[in-house]
């Protein structure tokens, strides 16, 4: 099984938003607007998940906590990266790809996939 983008960004931003929207050095504009557009494609994609009831609404809260935590992006970008998402399209920069097929190139099932998002958030 080989990793795609989508597993990879989705494994990293879980990894990523909590140390990232912690005070530290200073962040650029830019990589806190692609953060929380992510995370919201991110929030999306669980919303799309647990409407196929392949995770529960602890994984969406969770979700919903991290993004929180990170300055808000415009509100028409970040509002099209989680509608995106619903609709079961992952989302980072300029990379669009449906769900079904990251999975398929990992050799697993959306649910899974699903499943493994909600486990790093911690929640299921």
């Amino acid at each position: 099984m080989r990793p795609c983008l989508p597993a990879i960004v989705g494994v990293v931003l879980i990894g990523a938003m909590p140390a990232l929207a912690q005070p530290g050095p200073a962040r650029t504009a830019e990589s806190l607007r692609s953060l929380h557009l992510a995370g919201r494609n991110l929030l999306g994609i669980l919303q799309y998940c647990q409407a196929r009831g392949f995770v529960g609404p602890g994984a969406v809260e969770a979700q919903r906590d991290l993004l929180r935590r990170v300055p808000p992006a415009p509100v028409p970008e970040a509002q099209e990266a989680e509608e995106a998402g619903r609709q079961g399209i992952v989302a980072f920069l300029e990379s669009r790809v449906p769900i079904a097929v990251a999975a398929q190139a990992e050799g697993i099932l959306v649910e899974t996939r699903c499943q493994v998002i909600a486990l790093g958030l911690g929640a299921s």
